[in-house]
């Protein structure tokens, strides 16, 4: 039997934005393994019975959700004299500078051990052997950390996805650079969702260069809804006028990092450059920043009335596609101030609508030139606002980069054919 030990944060729920990417994974991934199992670090999906819907073959272990030293600082000082643990803050002598940053890194390495416990536990409880299993991490993180230990001692296969936080150094308030290279030893494939992000990793590492690659993420498309296709570049819904409105929609955690009021501030500019247009900003998502954003579109909307926000909550991958779908819009807006390669924008490209965003993170990577407006980051709404005037009401143009926008997603971002990719690299490690 062919096994695969899947370790994720959220998933099977949906946090953390890992739906949208971890199940087109899923479903490539039981063509190849006859078994998978899930090992989560959070305990939410479980209590909310998300596991009840996974495709037959897939399970969830949920030991490390459930372990209370992985999730208690205090009970962690247990594993004081573990001879890991010395061995890793030994080799963190220059890189940790003051208590905070040593501190960091003794739990890194007591989280190492303390996962490596339970997968052996759980290996045991499953038949699981090197020859018969492959070890994979959704994060470049503890849990990878601790499969490639298990790697270097026993010979397992392990291959690890790697992001923004988790893959690049400075996003942390504390890494151990000796210690990650010596870990990348036990990983075969490390498979970073960026260009940009594998390249950072093989100047970093280069005696590991041979085992980093590129492989997007991408995001699901249309055909998540049933066979459904939506009409590219649609203007909204059939037959409603819409010759004197401009719509934007945005899909993202209300967070202060996405800088939603600065969006908001942005488009009421807009709207009075505009003049006679109408412009509707459609924001869908749940999080800290909703009753702010709540009482600036209500101080906004006297102030501008043409101007209007539709706050739509958090709402399903499917009922988003249905949203492009059946409503449409004109443009995806997004002005973080920082990023890694965002799905939900991948989303919407799907459907040909073309995106308006800061040029930050791996944005770039993912819109290219043809299919966005990429805004210099650290400017003000007013400034924004003249910077997209020319191109919001330019119809033609529009078009023509949410055209462009569909053909970049169907090419390099559709992820049901970038899992399958997937799915084969990872079965060719037991070969």
């Amino acid at each position: 039997m062919r096994q695969l030990l899947f370790s994720t944060l959220g998933f099977p729920g949906d946090l953390y934005s890992e739906k949208a990417f971890i199940e087109p994974e899923i479903k490539a991934l039981r063509d190849k393994f006859d078994r998978i199992i899930l090992f989560p670090t959070d305990r939410f999906p479980r209590e909310s019975g998300y596991a009840d819907a996974l495709p037959e073959g897939v399970t969830v272990d949920w030991s490390l959700a459930d372990d209370t030293v992985f999730h208690s600082r205090l009970l962690k000082a247990v594993y004081i004299l573990h001879p890991f643990v010395w061995r890793a803050l030994v080799m963190m002598r220059g890189e940790a500078r003051g208590v905070r940053q040593w501190l960091k890194g003794f739990y890194q390495a007591v989280n190492s051990v303390r996962i490596g416990y339970l997968l052996k536990r759980l290996a045991a409880r499953n038949g699981m052997t090197p020859a018969n299993t492959v070890f994979y991490s959704m994060w470049f993180a503890d849990t990878a950390t601790a499969m490639a230990r298990l790697a270097l001692q026993q010979g397992w296969k392990v291959a690890t996805r790697a992001h923004t936080s988790d893959l690049y150094d400075e996003r942390q308030e504390f890494r151990s650079r000796r210690l990650r290279a010596r870990m990348l030893d036990g990983i075969r494939r490390v498979i970073c969702i960026s260009d940009k992000g594998a390249q950072y990793l093989k100047n970093r590492y280069p005696s590991a260069s041979a085992r980093i690659s590129a492989r997007h993420l991408g995001s699901s498309g249309p055909d998540v809804l049933t066979g459904k296709e939506s009409r590219a570049n649609s203007s909204g819904a059939a037959g409603s006028d819409r010759s004197e409105e401009v719509r934007f929609v945005t899909v993202a955690r209300l967070d202060p990092v996405k800088q939603l009021s600065l969006i908001m501030e942005t488009l009421a500019e807009l709207t009075l450059l505009l003049g006679e247009k109408r412009i509707m900003w459609t924001l869908i998502g749940d999080g800290e920043c909703m009753d702010m954003l709540h009482r600036q579109a209500e101080e906004l909307s006297r102030r501008v009335p043409s101007f209007t926000v539709d706050f739509c909550g958090a709402l399903s991958n499917a009922d988003v596609h249905r949203y492009y779908s059946e409503e449409g819009s004109d443009w995806f807006i997004l002005m973080s101030r920082t990023e890694g390669m965002p799905v939900s924008m991948g989303e919407a490209m799907s459907h040909g609508i073309p995106v308006i965003s800061t040029d930050v993170g791996d944005v770039s990577e993912l819109t290219g030139e043809d299919s966005a407006l990429l805004l210099p980051p650290g400017l003000t709404p007013h400034e924004y606002a003249r910077m997209i005037v020319c191109v919001a009401a330019d119809e033609c143009g529009r078009q023509m980069k949410g055209e462009a926008a569909r053909r970049r997603w169907e090419d390099s971002f559709n992820a049901a054919a970038l899992a399958d990719a997937t799915a084969v690299d990872l079965d060719s490690l037991l070969l």
